[in-house]
């Protein structure tokens, strides 16, 4: 019961603290959602990735493994996804919007958090790296097909 006691206060309490809190402010301040995502998506998310890939323990190996991953499965989506566009016959803006769907998500601010709870730290210092990996892509080869 002890070690349930202290997941909870561990894991979930802030989460549940913060989440209250973001009510409670919400509710009384009428604060505009927009800036507060702004705010994570713009400043704490890329502190945490900075924070998390600083002090991460990742050999050379472990790093050049998961950039090419990383590279590797967005490629092959992409390529999979032009194969069955091209052969759907889908005109080209609508096969460019099926590709980014497919080649590209939104994971980093959700999904970072939700890792380093199920799997600590040094998960998170991977996740972090992918998350780079895939936001550059995106900013780079994701405009190219747009």
């Amino acid at each position: 019961m002890s070690g349930l006691f202290n997941l909870f206060l561990n894991n979930l309490s802030p989460i549940l603290l913060i989440a209250g809190s973001g009510y409670v402010l919400g509710k009384r301040f009428q604060i505009n959602p927009r800036t507060f995502s702004q705010v994570l998506f713009y400043f704490f998310s890329p502190c945490l990735v900075f924070n998390s890939l600083s002090k991460s323990q990742l050999s050379d190996s472990d790093f050049l493994s998961l950039v090419g991953f990383a590279v590797a499965v967005v490629f092959l989506v992409g390529l999979l996804a032009w194969s069955i566009g091209s052969a759907l016959r889908l005109e080209r803006h609508l096969l460019a919007a099926v590709m980014i769907t497919s080649m590209f998500d939104n994971a980093g601010n959700l999904g970072l958090p939700v890792t380093f709870f199920a799997f600590g730290d040094a998960a998170l210092a991977r996740a972090s790296l992918i998350f780079v990996i895939y936001s550059s892509l995106t900013n780079t080869v994701g405009v190219v097909i747009a």
